[in-house]
């Protein structure tokens, strides 16, 4: 079965100081060992280009991740 990861998800996964980088990951190994094909579309990756190169206005802001 297909299963589209929420941006969430990809943004967890690729932040690993986050404290739900290690539940995102466990979640989609679960996933794939189970027989299931992740996937992404368009909108995740747009949405996923907005967040990262969002600039981080301070330490404690959750807008952005200030990537360049």
């Amino acid at each position: 079965m297909l299963v589209l990861l929420d941006t969430n998800i990809v943004l967890r996964s690729i932040e690993p100081r986050h404290s739900h980088h290690g539940v995102a990951i466990g979640a989609q190994r679960k996933l794939v060992q189970e027989g299931h094909s992740l996937c992404v579309v368009p909108q995740i990756l747009y949405e996923l280009w907005v967040v990262i190169t969002r600039e981080r206005t301070d330490q404690l802001s959750k807008t952005g991740l200030g990537i360049r």
